[in-house]
């Protein structure tokens, strides 16, 4: 909170309880939890509508790590509209999962993944929406062993079609001591 206070920022933390998923994680790959205008996606949104309206603010961003991470991915998808960007965390693509996610969590399925066209036609299908969508910034660590490291490829590939740019990086370098990579100005990991 320091930092906000610092910024000058508002930051809602929407919590999750043992009587909606047992082990306190958003259902991430729940259909009525991850479609525009129900469950758990339409909370947190209206979470961040109200707090803009009490605040006068135009813009929020969301940010989450694993389960936060992949519902993270969700409110992209099915709010373009209300999040301006976003950051996720060891996440998982939008739509990867319809009912068991831990298959795609870890080893991040044994399937072969869809190519990006069609990880893009999940997000495209998740609002009606013809504006920009938002900025997406991907964090994944190499030793994560709950979602699979896999997972940021299929992130990659699902926001930079979004974008309408390729998966060539425009921009790679190094920040912090990590590999750093921009795509089209739009999506970064």
């Amino acid at each position: 909170m320091k930092l906000a206070d610092q910024w000058r920022v508002a930051v809602v933390f929407p919590r999750q309880s043992s009587a909606n998923n047992a082990n306190s994680c958003f259902n991430w790959f729940e259909p009525a939890d991850t479609r525009r205008g129900s469950g758990e996606a339409l909370s947190v949104k209206q979470m961040a509508d109200r707090t803009k309206a009490d605040l006068g603010s135009s813009s929020a961003y969301v940010t989450g790590l694993s389960a936060g991470g992949a519902m993270t991915a969700v409110l992209l998808a099915a709010y373009p509209d209300v999040f301006a960007g976003g950051g996720i965390v060891a996440g998982l693509p939008y739509g990867c999962a319809t009912s068991t996610a831990f298959s795609w969590m870890n080893p991040g399925t044994d399937l072969p993944p869809p190519p990006p066209a069609q990880w893009g036609d999940k997000v495209g299908a998740a609002a009606d929406h013809s504006g920009a969508h938002p900025l997406v910034s991907i964090w994944h660590g190499t030793a994560d062993t709950t979602v699979a490291p896999r997972n940021a490829t299929g992130l990659v590939e699902q926001w930079t079609d979004v974008a309408g740019t390729d998966q060539t990086p425009d921009v790679t370098d190094t920040v912090a001591g990590q590999r750093h990579r921009v795509y089209g100005g739009k999506v970064e990991y």
